[in-house]
């Protein structure tokens, strides 16, 4: 299933922050994206309305939000460190340049 996109000027301003290797992920990851939005290895998915999310690597992972059919790509979160939740490991992320209460997990 492909989704029309496309990144808002914070994401761009975001997008040149990151570091080298980060910015060839994202770009192979928009690719299989813009084929296939659902392909697995994106774990495109809600993660609280309006946001969506989509996985660039380990460590990045990609936020928009839908206006209409559009999904604007608005941020990116990185991984900042795990935390065990019963006998899970799960990552918490962050985005303090959001000024979020910053930790998305």
């Amino acid at each position: 299933m492909t989704i029309p996109g496309r990144g808002t000027p914070e994401f761009w301003r975001l997008y040149r922050w990151l570091p080298a290797d980060a910015r060839l992920w994202a770009q192979k990851s928009y690719r299989l994206w813009s084929a296939n939005a659902f392909h697995p290895s994106l774990h495109f998915k809600p993660i609280g309305k309006p946001n969506w999310s989509a996985r660039v690597s380990d460590r990045y992972r990609v936020v928009g939000k839908f206006n209409g059919p559009v999904l604007l790509w608005r941020a990116f979160l990185f991984r900042v460190f795990s935390v065990f939740r019963g006998s899970a490991l799960v990552p918490t992320w962050a985005a303090p340049w959001l000024g979020l209460a910053g930790i998305l997990g």
